[in-house]
């Protein structure tokens, strides 16, 4: 089985929390073609505290769907992307990561 996902690019945003906007492409939306396997699924049995295992053998469960292969660079919305430069722009004391950030948020806010 084979899902498409449509999705607009934003751009990205780097380590020092600069945002660069999308190269030009051919078209507005874009997609990613996630490939799915049915396969069984394993349970493991837990002590009670849910952490150790208890010693006895893995137990076949039933099947799931699973997605196969790569899917490339990891990509987010929006929303959340102005979540974590927020989140990242308060923990940073670097004067220079706080422009960025604020540079970002003011281009992210436009997107939104």
């Amino acid at each position: 089985m084979e899902v498409v996902v449509g999705y607009a690019e934003a751009g990205q945003i780097d380590s020092k929390l600069r945002y660069t906007p999308p190269p030009p492409a051919p078209s507005f939306k874009q997609g990613l073609i996630y490939h799915f396997v049915l396969a069984p699924t394993h349970w493991t049995m837990l002590m009670s505290d849910g952490k150790v295992v208890t010693g006895k053998e893995e137990r076949t469960g039933p099947p799931d769907w699973f997605i196969t292969g790569s899917q490339g660079m990891p990509w987010t919305t929006v929303n959340t992307a102005i979540r974590y430069v927020l989140e990242m722009r308060q923990k940073t004391t670097d004067p220079l990561i706080k422009k960025n950030a604020d540079q970002t948020l003011a281009k992210l806010m436009k997107l939104h």
